[in-house]
């Protein structure tokens, strides 16, 4: 529900304006597509500081709605810093491009010597696709990284070539992209990046079932828990990874689905565990429950001496605004009415929230003038004669 001035306006005179804003559930999340980038929601960041709750220590963080991207909470979001084992995300979507998640791969010397989190590969093993996978993304195998990029691009360095493409075209324009594990912290990424790459992996019909699962069966290991901890335990958890090192500190992407809708929060730089789950626990809690689902919904008429001149109705599928904001409508009316544009501005507590552009229509007769209300005749008479005017103006401008 909207709360507030759901229908404030803001009109010339000339205008017989009508704005509706209504409320709606958003739609389902786009179906998976090959490396294709997320939507990159167009919604500013809304005037939700104070619902960040206290004590979250991570020097960035990011709370995101995953269908639409939309931004709820942040800090420092834009910065780039060492990411640890989250690269392994890009690791996985860069390989599964090139690899049959059915296939067998026998490793080779690549993996000797890698160090960190290792998941027992040796030269010579032979492991399908999907079991590599599960090694990368829920055990974070170092040695897992490096196998799959030799098999995914010949070798080390032009797999890493393969990851920076990937990364661009996923929108990560100016990102570090060195290595494929994560362990040399060399790659640079914001917050904001690594919510992309968890929300491509959430959309992946591969990788989705694997972030999501709370154990796995690999090879001479048997079964190994998730080294995210909220997957199993945080109510619909369904991803993505962890990482660890001393230049990242504790770092988490972590989604959850609750009541058709879905979250995913980043921390980067988080103190010593259980912070990074914790907090990431405390951020998805506000996202559920401090903010409300709406679409706004924009239509208006403009009365003429030639008709009614309206719009069709446009809208987003949907906006995240915390609940009890103040919602509305602002509607710059167009400088010229034939074949005109405007813009309506959707406006959460005093901050635009995004922008939508309406198109104009031909003009149609509509209902009784001679039995308007006075205040309605008057509107009318006062636009005809701007419309007058603006017409002579058009006429003049078009004599050269």
């Amino acid at each position: 529900m909207i709360r507030g001035s759901a229908a404030r306006a803001r009109a010339r005179a000339a205008l017989v304006l009508t704005v509706l804003v209504v409320a709606a559930l958003a739609g389902p999340r786009p179906a998976a597509a090959e490396l294709e980038a997320p939507d990159r929601s167009d919604v500013a960041v809304l005037p939700a500081a104070g619902l960040v709750p206290t004590g979250i220590d991570a020097t960035n963080f990011v709370l995101v709605d995953v269908p639409s991207g939309q931004v709820l909470l942040a800090r420092a979001e834009d910065e780039r810093r060492p990411v640890a084992s989250t690269i392994k995300v890009l690791t996985a979507l860069t390989a599964i491009e090139r690899l049959d998640a059915r296939s067998t791969i026998t490793v080779g010397d690549e993996v000797l010597g890698v160090g960190g989190s290792e998941v027992g590969l040796a030269p010579g093993a032979t492991w399908s696709v999907e079991d590599l996978l599960e090694a990368l993304l829920v055990r974070s195998g170092n040695e897992a990284a490096e196998a799959m990029a030799v098999a995914a691009s010949g070798d080390r360095a032009r797999f890493v070539d393969a990851m920076r493409e990937d990364a661009a075209t996923l929108g990560l324009e100016g990102a570090t992209i060195t290595e494929p594990s994560g362990l040399e912290d060399g790659n640079l990424l914001s917050a904001m990046d690594l919510s992309v790459l968890g929300r491509s992996a959430l959309a992946h019909p591969v990788l989705a079932p694997i972030i999501g699962r709370p154990r796995v069966e690999l090879p001479g290991l048997g079964s190994v828990e998730n080294r995210n901890l909220l997957v199993g335990s945080y109510p619909g958890a369904s991803g993505v990874k962890t990482g660890f090192t001393s230049a990242a500190g504790n770092v988490i992407i972590a989604s959850a689905s609750r009541e058709g809708r879905e979250l995913l929060v980043v921390l980067l730089g988080s103190g010593p565990d259980p912070a990074r789950f914790r907090d990431a626990a405390r951020l998805l809690d506000v996202g559920f429950e401090a903010f409300e689902e709406v679409s706004p919904l924009v239509a208006y008429e403009l009365a003429s001496g030639a008709g009614w001149w309206s719009t069709e109705p446009v809208g987003r599928s949907s906006l995240l605004v915390p609940i009890g904001a103040e919602v509305g409508v602002e509607v710059e009316p167009p400088s010229l009415i034939v074949g005109g544009t405007t813009r309506a501005h959707v406006i959460v507590d005093a901050q635009e929230a995004v922008e939508l552009r309406l198109s104009m229509r031909a003009p149609g007769i509509r209902g009784d003038r001679q039995g308007a209300s006075a205040s309605a005749r008057l509107a009318a008479g006062v636009a005809d004669g701007v419309f007058a005017g603006l017409r002579a103006a058009v006429a003049v401008d078009g004599l050269g």
